[in-house]
């Protein structure tokens, strides 16, 4: 797991400009001849990579990091009449959601008990 500190861990997430920027830098950095708009499409890729694996086998994971998997909510009816009144029983229909969990390295990493750098 590489950890490149363009900003402290305590500043807002990271959006896609400074992702971009920082797979440019560290390819650069490596000797590896790639512009900004291609590190984008390369970026890109891989997340309609993990998209579509996602869509199609329900899941998505990556070693060190984590595990991307698919749950449905079924469908259900709520009483919303504390709200509106005249809404009173709604069906809510059934939907997919997508959740997250961290490898046991990647946690032990956040919760400091393994560097984040890559000693090489």
């Amino acid at each position: 797991f590489f950890f490149y500190p363009f900003r402290s861990h305590m500043a807002s997430s990271v959006n896609k400009k400074e992702l971009i920027l920082r797979l440019h830098s560290l390819a650069t950095n490596q000797g590896i001849k790639v512009n900004k708009k291609e590190a984008g499409l390369l970026l890109d890729s891989v997340f309609d990579i993990v998209k579509s694996e996602i869509h199609v086998n329900g899941a998505f994971s990556y070693p060190n990091f984590g595990k991307f998997t698919t749950r449905v909510t079924k469908s259900h009816t709520r009483d919303m009449s504390h709200l509106r009144p005249e809404m009173g029983v709604v069906e809510v229909p059934e939907k997919k959601h997508v959740s997250f969990h961290t490898s046991s390295v990647f946690s032990s990493q956040l919760n400091g008990k393994r560097d984040l750098v890559d000693k090489e």
